[in-house]
């Protein structure tokens, strides 16, 4: 693909070739080969495999540490700390697993270590050569550490060079770019020319490069071509965001091009929508502007006349519903109107084509609008014991202005000019003593137009001429040009059209996407004006918009088009203590690169929504969706397919399959790329992505589920090893969900791990800190927390701090705080830091509340669970949906 077709315009103002020296040497930066994409991931351990208690114990170490941090509200860098603490326990067990050293890294940058970030992210390449994103993390902590500014920018070389050809591109494009970004701030033009040029040939879905290009030329050389041509490139970079579309839409019907500044203000208009975002009033009227641009003035009539009619049989509709039902409705049909700055739009279409019946309506409406702000004295006379000074001011200088720019608009177009004297008497009476109006000052000028007196009305347009309009909340005044168009039209009348004409061209260029620069343009072409470089310049970025690829409506409109994905499961019959992961195979479909990440074509961000079934009893409603993130590359080539084994089990959604393994448990999950939520409050794909659903899984009960209280108690007295893992799963789905199990019972399999829990492993200890209750959900359990806090062991010490202390003046933990060993003696200081403020939440004291929550028949609180450390305040796309356009009151 074509990354810039116009770079020697874009960088003429850079001759000099790159003086950065190339060639150094770099032993510290070892450089991984990438390993073939498509190849299969190594299946997990399974019970019974050699493995599976290892893994089983730290995946359990790893939930604790989750289900502790997502209990915080907002947590802080000590919470990501402690997390990442527990982390590196699990880690000591499980050394090779990518998904733990994956949570330890984003937990290490959260906690602002540095040093464990760089340990955790070189381990993380060791153990995963294709994952790019984490190459390109090591590489540039490592050149960040070099001292001189002249090394790094030698290190920066030598990746451009041979001695980076094992990188892959986006890693290298990425590089050129801080290289580029390191030589501008030494004011090295010719470095940061040839540097950010690289970052753009190695990668065109480098959306920062595309970005700093674009910003560069139009500092250096900003032609209206070069801009379109640098926004295209940024649009391929990422074809999926609508700023970009609308950017590109606005630069082509500056140059005149409207079919394609239609089209990509449409697509722009699809992704906001999509995206349930809500754009501001005036994008409206630039799509109804374009509208009138490509379909002429009787066609946007015509559609506003349907919309219209179609808003108005609702509101009737409404209002006979409402009255059989006896109750009143806000629904009127005979007030509906349109936003008075879309108003503005079908008055001056209605004018440029001398729609007679268009123009009445639009008088009526102008009519409305008058009489409603004629009141405005009277209204602030109703309400002066209800509002300050200030506010009415406010308030009549604004119903002035309104008042005002009505008056413009019918010397304008010529309607009721009959009433225009009274209301601009009344507007001074509104106004009263405040500072003058340029609007009012330009609706005199315009009378004196209509009055036939033209020398006058031009001297009074001139002086306006570069005054500033003022604005109201939903349209500027300058937005119609009232001072440029009138003095237009007054040269017309004393016939100069050469003059008026330039006008004209000019508010037609510099408003191309408002109501006053269409009837410029209609009203150029009635004089048989013409505009040869404006000509020229639409056929260029025609031919320019033309060639971006239709991709990017196949995107949004079908995006299975551009992309295929799936999520498949290792197995469908598996043990409770078996991994609950997900194979998620995203695929590019296109004939040019895309970019993965969570703002990017490929939306590397999924919601896996469970639906989970423990015997007869549906527990979809109180289970908690896992948030995904496959951020693995940060691109995918054409045809290219990423495979990533990732886990929906690791917080509360896990504990609650787990805990039901006295019962059959049926799982599957719904993935869902790019989530945002609905209208309705529930969670759907984002803009050009998809959703997909896993094969469902069954895991059978175990058969230690049926041993009665006794026979669980002695079994685990004498338990150890693999019987010890089960039992202790077993204890814990027993005295969470079967309800024939009392406070006896408790109380006797509290006695019984309490007593034989010195006789475990160091290993077994740890999974019963993180397996077995605590005092915050079975007071019984207490007699287990008071053994636990007499822990020794490094690491294990460290679970009981978190899962069993909840007084931060507990004698364990003024131990703890003597430690030697480091995480112990850190551990044990963040944890009693946050015990001090009482009303904390922390796993020792809630402990896995949710589960005991939901065995006892009410609903689980609302918490957001993510598949990685961040906090439960973690941001989703929450912007309101968008609302329809036009039709208001």
């Amino acid at each position: 693909m074509k990354i810039c077709r116009n770079g020697a315009a874009l960088f003429a103002s850079h001759a000099l070739a790159c003086v950065c020296a190339a060639g150094l040497a770099l032993s510290a930066f070892p450089l991984v080969a990438p390993a073939a994409p498509t190849a299969r991931l190594a299946p997990e351990p399974a019970f019974g495999k050699p493995g599976w208690q290892d893994d089983y114990i730290a995946r359990s170490i790893v939930r604790a540490g989750l289900m502790d941090l997502r209990l915080r509200p907002t947590a802080t860098s000590d919470d990501y700390r402690i997390l990442a603490h527990v982390l590196g326990i699990a880690q000591t067990l499980t050394p090779n697993d990518p998904d733990i050293v994956r949570r330890l890294v984003e937990a290490s940058h959260n906690a602002q270590d540095n040093a464990m970030l760089e340990a955790a992210t070189r381990r993380l390449v060791q153990l995963d050569p294709t994952d790019t994103v984490a190459q390109l993390r090591l590489i540039s902590s490592r050149i960040s550490k070099i001292q001189t500014i002249e090394d790094r920018l030698k290190a920066y070389a030598n990746f451009m060079g041979t001695g980076g050809d094992s990188l892959d591109g986006s890693i290298r494009s990425r590089l050129a770019l801080d290289a580029a970004l390191l030589c501008r701030e030494l004011g090295d033009d010719s470095g940061f020319s040839d540097y950010l040029k690289a970052a753009l040939r190695f990668d065109s879905t480098n959306k920062e490069a595309a970005l700093v290009a674009l910003s560069h030329y139009k500092e250096r050389v900003n032609e209206p071509t070069g801009r379109v041509q640098m926004l295209s490139n940024l649009l391929l970079a990422d074809p999926l965001d609508p700023n970009v579309h609308r950017q590109l839409a606005m630069e082509m019907a500056s140059g005149g091009s409207y079919v394609q500044a239609r089209r990509f203000h449409d697509m722009s208009d699809a992704l906001f929508t999509i995206g349930g975002v809500r754009t501001e009033e005036h994008f409206a009227v630039e799509g109804w502007v374009f509208y009138w641009a490509t379909d002429g003035a009787n066609g946007v009539l015509d559609a506003f006349r349907n919309l219209l009619a179609t808003e108005k049989y609702k509101a009737q509709q409404a209002e006979e519903r409402a009255k059989k039902d006896l109750r009143e409705t806000d629904a009127k049909a005979n007030e509906i109107r349109l936003a008075p700055a879309i108003e503005r739009v079908r008055l001056l279409a209605a004018d440029a084509a001398q729609n007679k019946a268009v123009l009445d309506d639009c008088r009526q409406t102008l009519e409305v609008g008058a009489k409603v702000l004629a009141t405005a004295l009277d209204e602030i006379e109703k309400a002066k014991d209800k509002v300050t000074p200030e506010a009415a001011a406010e308030y009549r200088r604004a119903s002035a202005i309104g008042l005002s720019e009505i008056q413009i608009l019918r010397l304008w177009t010529n309607v009721d000019l009959e009433k225009v004297a009274a209301d601009l008497v009344k507007t001074r009476e509104i106004l009263g003593d405040q500072p003058p109006l340029a609007t009012l000052a330009a609706a005199d000028a315009w009378v004196l137009l209509r009055a036939g007196k033209n020398e006058e009305a031009l001297a009074a347009f001139d002086a306006l001429v570069d005054v500033e309009f003022e604005a109201l909340t939903d349209r500027g005044i300058a937005e119609i040009e009232p001072a440029k168009i009138g003095k237009a039209l007054a040269l017309e009348a004393l016939m100069r059209p050469s003059e008026a004409a330039a006008i004209y061209k000019e508010v037609a260029v510099s408003r191309a996407a408002d109501a006053s620069g269409m009837w410029c343009k209609v009203r150029m072409e009635k004089m048989g004006a013409t505009d040869p470089e404006r000509d020229a310049l639409s056929k260029r970025l025609t031919a320019i918009g033309e060639s971006v690829p239709r991709l990017v409506e196949d995107m949004v409109k079908d995006p299975t088009s551009t992309m295929s994905l799936s999520a498949d499961v290792p197995m469908t019959l598996a043990h409770p203590t078996d991994r609950n992961d997900l194979v998620i195979k995203l695929r590019n479909k296109t004939k040019i690169p895309l970019g993965l990440g969570t703002d990017r074509a490929i939306n590397s961000r999924f919601l896996a929504q469970p639906s989970i079934d423990v015997h007869t009893k549906t527990m979809s409603a109180v289970a908690q969706p896992e948030i995904l993130d496959i951020d693995r590359r940060m691109r995918l080539m054409p045809g290219e397919t990423i495979e990533v084994r990732v886990r929906v089990d690791a917080g509360y959604t896990g504990w609650l399959m787990e805990s039901g393994a006295a019962n059959i448990v049926r799982s599957r999950f719904r993935i869902m790329q790019g989530f945002y939520p609905g209208q309705n409050g529930t969670m759907r794909e984002g803009p050009g992505c998809l959703t997909a659903d896993s094969p469902q899984v069954v895991r059978n009960p175990l058969k230690e589920a049926r041993l009665t209280p006794p026979q669980l108690v002695d079994g685990i007295r004498l338990s150890s090893g693999d019987d010890a893992i089960i039992l202790l799963l077993t204890l814990r789905a027993r005295t969470l969900f079967d309800e024939t199990i009392g406070s006896s019972d408790r109380l006797a399999l509290a006695q019984a791990i309490a007593a034989h829990y010195p006789s475990f492993d160091v290993k077994l200890r740890m999974l019963a800190l993180v397996e077995v209750p605590n005092a915050a959900m079975f007071e019984e359990f207490k007699i287990f927390d008071d053994v636990a806090k007499n822990e020794a062991a490094p690491g294990a010490t460290a679970l009981a701090i978190v899962t069993r202390i909840t007084d931060p003046a507990d004698p364990a933990l003024t131990a703890a705080l003597a430690s030697t060993n480091p995480v112990t003696k850190e551990v044990a200081r963040l944890h009693q830091a946050r015990l001090e403020d009482a009303a904390a939440m922390t796993l020792s004291r809630r402990g896995f509340k949710l589960a005991t929550d939901v065995a006892a028949g009410s609903p689980a609180p609302s918490t957001t669970t993510t598949n990685t450390t961040e906090a439960p305040n973690t941001p989703v796309p929450a912007t309101e949906p968008a609302k329809p356009k036009v039709p208001t009151k």
